[in-house]
């Protein structure tokens, strides 16, 4: 299967509806949780966005930043230092 890329801003929604097309698509990026990773995002907000494409006074305005994955918390860390 060709991979499926997305730019920065895609909605999650698209992005599931473009991976759920056919039964056998659906069934595929079940088994390897792509479908579930665009649900669990989908729930927190729009569209996936790059914190390095924000505007550094947008980025001081956040008292909180929440990352789901360990590697996105190290990344957010060192581009705040």
């Amino acid at each position: 299967m060709e991979p499926r890329i997305f730019k920065f801003g895609t909605p999650y929604e698209e992005m599931f509806q473009s991976l759920a097309v056919t039964p056998e698509d659906e069934a595929y990026f079940t088994r390897n949780g792509v479908l579930q990773l665009c649900q669990r995002g989908a729930a927190v907000k729009r569209a996936p966005q790059r914190w390095q494409d924000m505007p550094s006074g947008d980025v001081s305005k956040h008292n909180v930043v929440i990352a789901f994955e360990e590697r996105i918390f190290d990344a957010v860390m060192e581009d705040l230092q």
